[in-house]
């Protein structure tokens, strides 16, 4: 995933899917990369904004899922390959899933005594 922000790598796992959610349909490893790329700094504006309960965090993820839409829709990046405007139409309107979003943004984790590492040098017993 060379290339990626943090924002982009979250992007990436919320279209493409991961280990909490099945992702967009539609939306491969190469749609979800081009779409991380146009789009991964907008959207940790929008958790940002979201994270402080305003509206105004509501209304930048939507303004985010109509951006992706049109570039679904037209390819203006020419990172896609092509356009895809079936995925666009059937875009969720609940893009990015807030439980899914918090889930990525803070993981379930196993403590490491649990899984045979050890703290003091990270190494597998």
């Amino acid at each position: 995933m060379s290339g990626l922000t943090e924002g982009g790598l979250l992007l990436y796992a919320l279209l493409a899917g991961g280990d909490y959610d099945k992702g967009v349909t539609g939306c491969g490893p190469v749609i979800a990369f081009g779409l991380a790329r146009c789009f991964g700094a907008e959207l940790l504006s929008a958790i940002e904004a979201a994270g402080m309960g305003s509206d105004e965090g509501e209304e930048i993820f939507a303004k985010l899922r109509g951006e992706i839409c049109k570039e679904l829709e037209t390819n203006s990046s020419g990172l896609l390959g092509f356009c895809h405007p079936a995925i666009a139409k059937e875009f969720p309107e609940a893009f990015p899933n807030r439980n899914v979003l918090r889930l990525y943004r803070s993981p379930a984790i196993s403590r490491s005594s649990r899984i045979g590492i050890e703290e003091s040098s990270g190494s597998m017993k």
